[in-house]
């Protein structure tokens, strides 16, 4: 790297660093300074100041006459022997690590200590919940998103587009000498003579909220990249993976059709996911299928439902048709072979989605699956199988691999047109935004807390942490948790570990928990034959859908959030609410606060009013100042428990008790008082019967003169009642 230095410095943070190129002509690697020329290759760099931060914007001009490839273009390095100065030591500096995988574990670690936080960060996990070994090399490698915090000041180090190649920052928790930080893009691609390059623009920024930090990016990259967070309705899904696996048959499928209209169940799309076709990349249905797809998808929309499907679309088998007819289509590794991608104990080979025909195989098919099939919602699944292979001899040698997997999702969406809905699971994040609908932000669940009670099998906490630590998404798509499974079943059943349901009755609070946190898409499986009434219609806590915004206490020093923290603008009102959780196998903890504001992101206003904190499980609630502290019931191991904070007047009603839905009362339609009448309006659109609890206003009882009144609502559909009330002296 070159000699000059670079200073950044904000809020108490002092940054001296370099900048660096990395390049490779006529077999000889080359190394560049900003502002150099060697060999007639330059490296640009250019540094704009922003309100608390720094912009970087890097590029490569080729005058060699010779084609050249770009390995790496570091926009930040900082040597130990150099200055990077925060508010604290190096050793109690807090990291967000966040990985570019779904698979991967974003996590918070203290950079001096080596506990659990830190294996996760440096580690993962596997498909199905089990443990995946870190490949620590010295430093921690996170993606287009880094948070440092240091004292009451956090440091933002991003990537405010990320989608054209690689990014990566890597920080070494040992202060000494070597590279402690260095952040940057790994291009990884040719580029002709008398071409240019742009890098991936970098990014700090200072400021004394992560959360505001953090969002904020993610909203200016949505903007800049075409992406939103609503484009259309975001379904309820029964989805056929989650207990048949590769055993699904047309049978099973039509049988769960049928329960679903006998029992009148919400769901808004009815997918079926892997099992149908006769092999991946051969997308016609098995002998499990008998009738055509098209006849599935027009039965799906007679019940009143959108029919979805489940396609890998990069990957296909070696006795696929699309390889007889196009065996030049296969990505190869250096040695000439076709590259291997395991997968539900097969081995398939990958499509190079560098190939143009490629591209338009793809953008055919899902033109056929939306347009002849009917099926207006897809999910695709194990897409990253097209791009993590960086060594593969690839067909564009000009293009990178996030560009053409862009690209490859562009023929996507113009095939399937822009009404269906697009959900990717196990693919890149930045390359699809403003292209999916939605993006599952975690590994596949089991329902099981850990994986065949192994110490530190990971499952519940695991994908809870992801789905939590990924939150700021929520800003490009909606995103997905992964299914939902209430069932009940100790007994394996199909040969597949999917069947069982070893949860507790508060473990399914935390799962119900993820789903509505996630704030974003609701899958679930379940053998509608088989689950009693009793855990199905738990579901009544999450539909309908809301909208909300979540923030975990992320640099709290746990390594699982307790605490998330609830948003939403709903009207004139502002949902506040708050989640707890007790990770602990074996101790109780009772969640306590010195005043509200610990708990809470109270609106300014609020803070001189009177306000009204009720318990969701405990059915607890008191009126209290922002000021005062407050302490929940004991949560046992595997609890969790939902509080609500609304400011107080004592001249309306309040609901402060349900067994519905989540928002506890947010979704009621009506709550007042007119002419000594409470009058209540609800939808509920779950065939189960559910209870509210009214605290009535100050001056007002019931006819056995009660302050609270229970109204008891029956099963599915709109209800309103009106209840008379008896004035009383006011107080």
């Amino acid at each position: 790297m070159g000699k000059r230095k670079y200073e950044f410095k904000e809020d108490g943070i002092l940054l001296r660093f370099r900048a660096g190129a990395c390049v490779e002509c006529g077999g000889k690697v080359i190394e560049l300074a900003p502002g150099e020329e060697k060999e007639g290759i330059s490296f640009i760099y250019n540094t704009a100041s922003l309100e608390k931060g720094l912009e970087i914007r890097t590029g490569i001009i080729n005058r060699s006459g010779r084609d050249i490839f770009v390995r790496s273009i570091e926009a930040v390095r900082i040597k130990g022997k150099e200055v990077i100065s925060f508010p604290c030591s190096w050793e109690e500096l807090r990291v967000m690590i966040q990985g570019r995988h779904k698979n991967d574990i974003p996590s918070v670690v203290t950079l001096g200590r080596r506990d659990g936080s830190f294996t996760d960060a440096s580690g993962g996990m596997t498909e199905s919940g089990d443990a995946k070994e870190g490949d620590f090399r010295g430093s921690l490698v996170s993606d287009t998103l880094t948070l440092i915090k240091g004292g009451d000041i956090c440091l933002l180090m991003a990537f405010p587009e990320g989608h054209r190649y690689f990014c990566s920052s890597r920080i070494r928790p040992e202060a000494g000498e070597g590279d402690l930080l260095a952040a940057g893009c790994q291009p990884g691609v040719l580029l002709m003579d008398s071409q240019s390059l742009a890098g991936e623009p970098f990014v700090l920024r200072t400021g004394s909220s992560w959360q505001a930090l953090a969002e904020a990016w993610a909203a200016e990259k949505g903007r800049a990249l075409g992406g939103g967070r609503k484009t259309k309705n975001t379904p309820s899904v029964f989805c056929t993976w989650y207990y048949y696996g590769l055993t699904v048959t047309y049978k099973d499928a039509a049988e769960n059709l049928e329960k679903i209209r006998e029992r009148r169940l919400p769901y808004d799309v009815f997918r079926i996911d892997d099992g149908w076709e006769i092999t991946l990349g051969e997308w016609e249905p098995n002998a499990k299928f008998p009738l055509p797809m098209k006849e599935a998808a027009a039965r799906i929309r007679e019940a009143g439902l959108i029919p979805g499907i489940w396609t890998s679309p990069f990957v296909a088998h070696e006795s696929a048709g699309v390889w007889k007819k196009h065996p030049g289509w296969k990505l190869r590794g250096k040695d000439g072979e076709p590259v291997l991608f395991p997968m539900n104990n097969t081995v398939y080979q990958v499509l190079d989605i560098t190939i143009p025909e490629v591209r338009d195989y793809v953008e055919d098919l899902y033109r056929k699956l939306t347009e002849d099939w009917g099926y207006g919602y897809h999910k695709l699944d194990f897409t990253r199988a097209a791009v993590i292979y960086e060594d593969a001899d690839r067909f564009d040698k000009m293009l990178a691999l996030p560009e053409a997997y862009r690209l490859a999702m562009e023929a996507v969406r113009r095939g399937m047109g822009r009404d269906s809905y697009l959900l990717v699971c196990g693919g890149l994040y930045d390359a699809c935004i403003g292209i999916v609908d939605a993006q599952r932000t975690g590994s596949d669940v089991l329902s099981m807390w850990k994986k065949d009670d192994e110490k530190d099998g990971k499952t519940v906490p695991y994908t809870v942490k992801q789905n939590l630590l990924r939150w700021y998404m929520g800003e490009w798509w909606d995103n997905d948790a992964d299914c939902l499974m209430l069932r009940e079943n100790r007994i394996m059943e199909r040969g597949t570990r999917l069947t069982l349901g070893l949860l507790n009755e508060s473990e399914i609070r935390i799962l119900l928990l993820n789903q509505y946190l996630s704030g974003g898409l609701f899958s679930q499986t379940e053998p509608l034959s088989q689950i009693s009434d009793r855990r199905l219609m738990e579901i009544r806590r999450l539909l309908p859908l809301r909208q909300i915004r979540v923030c975990a206490d992320l640099f709290s020093g746990e390594r699982f959030p307790s605490r998330v923290r609830i948003r939403e603008k709903a009207g004139e009102r502002l949902l506040r609410q708050a989640a707890f959780f007790n990770w602990s196998d074996e101790e109780t903890v009772r969640p306590r606060a010195e005043s509200l504001e610990e708990w809470f992101d109270l609106p300014e206003k609020w803070k001189r009013e009177r306000l009204l904190l009720t318990e969701y499980y405990h059915k607890r609630w008191r009126i209290l100042r922002s000021d005062e502290g407050a302490e929940l019931p004991a949560l046992g191991p595997h609890d969790a428990e939902l509080v609500r904070l609304q400011v107080y007047r004592e001249d309306r009603p309040y609901v402060v008790g349900s067994d519905a839905h989540f928002a506890m009362g947010e979704e009621v339609s009506e709550l007042s008082v007119r002419e000594d009448v409470l009058v209540f309006r609800v939808n509920n659109p779950v065939t189960a019967p559910v209870f509210y609890d009214i605290l009535l206003p100050e001056g007002y009882r019931d006819r056995k003169g009660g302050r609270v009144i229970r109204i008891d609502v029956p099963g599915q559909g709109d209800f309103m009642t009106s209840v008379p009330l008896c004035r009383t002296e006011r107080p």
